[in-house]
């Protein structure tokens, strides 16, 4: 089967819908999954100061073929934002849109769980992405804050595989996303699946897949490693830098459900590996 590659952008909705799932059928991709992409990638063309975080960073460098499935978009505003000043500069840039697509963002409560700690707890968003003036998709949105300047010098990534899919649509090759630096990712995923949430436990296996498939992909400078690590376990003053990794009650399921269809060690291995790694960098960081 021939991969279909289109002229210029499509003309509504529905032509959009057909185009993709066309080249979806061709190049054998998941048709949810790449949507999602798209939106994504949509909407990071939009986005002020900050960076791309969370899930949606880890998909922008890999591709979906190599990351967890993530719906939401979660993203860091940067240190001169406020949530106001943040959200209005993202309202605008949305109204004005990309390449045809456009969008609405709405600002909903933000949630206190009892099991998740108040350093995770961001400011939930919706984003009403429409193609062509019609409804398209909408986008979970969550934002927090800088932490210990993470968003001071992010990275750039846009996945070759993603950008294809775009181009092919007929839309131009989108700007590479600005993330999360690998060694904030690492040091704030290290800390969010080695310290207890409020109920004392920890529901977080997926940051061990994420950290095998970031670190592999993308390897850290263990001396920064370290270095942000010790600043973000200070300013979270949760628990202390370096941290134990060992696994959490009901962690087989929850990592065997995240680590579905990837390349990625068995959880005890998983766990001996990344207690290697901060290990590591904490003799680095000494030497």
């Amino acid at each position: 089967m021939s991969i279909p590659s289109y002229e210029g952008p499509p003309a509504h909705r529905v032509a959009l819908e057909k185009r993709l799932r066309n080249i979806c059928d061709a190049l054998d991709l998941n048709e949810l999954r790449t949507r999602t992409s798209l939106a994504h990638t949509v909407i990071a063309q939009l986005l002020p100061a900050g960076v791309v975080k969370g899930g949606a960073a880890i998909k922008f460098r890999t591709g979906d073929h190599a990351s967890r499935v993530t719906r939401d978009l979660d993203a860091t505003r940067g240190a001169d934002h406020t949530v106001e000043t943040y959200a209005a500069e993202l309202s605008a840039h949305l109204a004005d849109g990309w390449q045809g697509f456009t969008g609405r963002l709405v600002d909903r409560t933000p949630a206190d769980p009892p099991d998740v700690p108040g350093e995770y707890v961001m400011h939930p968003f919706e984003v009403k992405l429409a193609y062509a003036g019609q409804s398209y998709v909408t986008i979970e949105f969550e934002l927090g804050h800088d932490e210990v300047g993470s968003t001071a010098a992010p990275a750039l990534a846009l996945d070759a595989g993603i950008a294809e899919v775009i181009e092919r649509l007929g839309f131009p090759t989108p700007e590479p996303v600005a993330v999360l630096a690998v060694e904030h990712q690492v040091a704030q995923k290290l800390h969010a699946c080695t310290t207890p949430n409020r109920q004392g436990g920890n529901e977080r296996a997926h940051d061990l897949v994420d950290l095998q498939i970031l670190v592999g992909v993308d390897p850290p400078d263990l001396r920064e490693v370290a270095r942000i690590g010790r600043r973000l376990f200070a300013a979270r003053r949760v628990s202390p830098w370096p941290p134990e990794v060992r696994e959490w009650p009901g962690w087989d399921d929850r990592y065997q459900a995240a680590s579905e269809g990837l390349d990625v060690r068995p959880l005890d291995s998983a766990v001996q590996w990344l207690q290697a790694l901060v290990d590591e960098a904490e003799q680095t960081s000494a030497g």
